[in-house]
């Protein structure tokens, strides 16, 4: 078995390279390639060998994201990520992701990933998408403001609105966080009992809802408890999903 570690930290890289070497103690079975740290080397080395059967790699690398050398390598391997950054977990279903570890990874939830690859060789890659559907929907936010760490319970989250080339989060104390993920993204985090996207810009919590206004040339205005100057409008294209949302 070939694996190949995609790390830009050469502490983390041989941490996980020990626990493969532990996982594995036979070094005839499993052999280990990396690591690779960057972009430009990922896409480098698909180019002069064999694709690996596995790959554990970070997201975050010295040249930007590791999806874009996926995209461009036409990567088929079976992927671990690992990673200290949750907010790419909807995006790493797009791979043949078999978990998604964040760091520091624990031993033994890198073993039952290891564990989880060996039930899908390469004929049976399809069978991973299975796990987008049953991906547990997002508690918590982590974000960083002007470097602290805060953590946002889901169902304090008021809305979401994206404008000016970003994404934030307005909680019920109304505060206001950027986060570093896309309004597609972020939807497809959510529980759709609790969320809606109302319209291209705009996701609301139920709870966050005051009244519902109707406004000029037939349109639906969200009014919303803590922040009732917010301009928040119902497209007409969701306006019937939106009102079957409110009564289910």
């Amino acid at each position: 078995m070939k694996i190949l570690i995609i790390e830009d930290e050469k502490l983390s890289f041989q941490m996980h390279r020990d626990m493969l070497m532990s996982y594995f103690p036979n070094s005839a079975y499993c052999t280990i390639d990396g690591p690779l740290i960057s972009i430009d080397d990922v896409i480098e080395y698909f180019k002069s060998n064999e694709a690996p059967d596995l790959i554990l790699s970070d997201i975050r690398l010295l040249d930007g994201l590791v999806f874009s050398a996926l995209d461009n390598i036409n990567c088929k391997s079976r992927i671990i990520f690992m990673t200290a950054y949750p907010e790419y977990a909807v995006k790493s279903f797009q791979y043949n992701v078999i978990h998604y570890l964040l760091k520091p990874v624990d031993k033994m939830e890198l073993y039952a990933a290891l564990e989880k690859s060996m039930q899908y060789p390469k004929e049976n890659l399809a069978d991973i998408h299975k796990f987008v559907n049953t991906y547990e929907k997002k508690k918590r936010f982590l974000i960083n403001h002007k470097g602290d760490f805060y953590v946002v319970a889901t169902k304090d989250v008021s809305h979401f609105y994206y404008r000016d080339n970003a994404l934030s989060l307005y909680d019920f104390s109304q505060n206001n966080y950027i986060l570093e993920l896309s309004i597609d993204d972020c939807e497809k985090l959510l529980d759709n009992n609790m969320f809606f996207r109302v319209n291209r810009q705009c996701i609301v919590n139920i709870n966050s809802i005051k009244k519902i206004v109707n406004f000029w040339d037939r349109r639906l205005k969200i009014v919303l408890k803590n922040y009732p100057d917010e301009d928040i409008f119902v497209s007409r294209r969701r306006s019937k999903d939106f009102k079957r949302w409110l009564e289910a």
